[in-house]
């Protein structure tokens, strides 16, 4: 259960998260909150969003999703941190003494935004692409994003990079791409 894998080699698994409900999200930063905004150069309200390190989706069900981003891959990448049986991963991101979770409801590090989503029925996965790579990207996966939609048309992108053309995992939302690399983007149902 260990190893990610990027979202289209993954459908099965995450087909089994449509219908849940988010009850909470964990996002982890490499460095200890207090200093993590100033390493990343970013306002501490943003840390949910754009800081170093991957994500955990706790359902309704008791399961969890793990969200990072590989850039071998050039991908959004996903596993099962716990499964609905209970089964937790032996690398999961819980047990990583080595990384600090912030929670979506954390007003000092994330917007309310995040903490919006929690209570919320996920209805889809949509993937996000890119008519804009260049030839070492068109011959990698290039999954750039993992868009999670919800019962009240609200959406979050697990983002490989979206935000600022790094190869930097945030979890995003719509307005925080810009207008230039969203008229590049292509949306397809997962």
């Amino acid at each position: 259960m260990s190893s990610y894998s990027i979202p289209t080699a993954a459908r099965a698994m995450l087909s089994g998260f449509t219908g849940r409900k988010v009850v909470r999200m964990l996002r982890y930063s490499l460095w200890p909150l207090e200093e993590a905004a100033a390493e990343a150069e970013i306002d501490e309200v943003s840390l949910f969003s754009l800081c170093s390190g991957p994500m955990a989706i706790y359902f309704d069900n008791g399961s969890v999703l793990g969200l990072a981003s590989d850039s071998e891959e050039n991908s959004v990448v996903v596993r099962i941190e716990r499964s609905a049986e209970g089964v937790l991963d032996e690398y999961a991101l819980e047990h990583d003494s080595d990384i600090f979770s912030i929670d979506s409801t954390d007003a000092r590090f994330s917007t309310p935004f995040w903490s919006s989503l929690n209570g919320l029925k996920l209805t889809r996965f949509e993937l996000i692409r890119s008519s804009a790579l260049n030839a070492v990207e068109q011959l990698r996966p290039s999954e750039l994003g993992l868009c999670f939609v919800f019962e009240n048309d609200q959406r979050f992108i697990a983002s490989h990079g979206l935000h600022d053309g790094t190869d930097d995992f945030s979890v995003l939302e719509l307005h925080q791409i810009s207008v230039e690399t969203r008229e590049a983007l292509l949306l397809s149902p997962l």
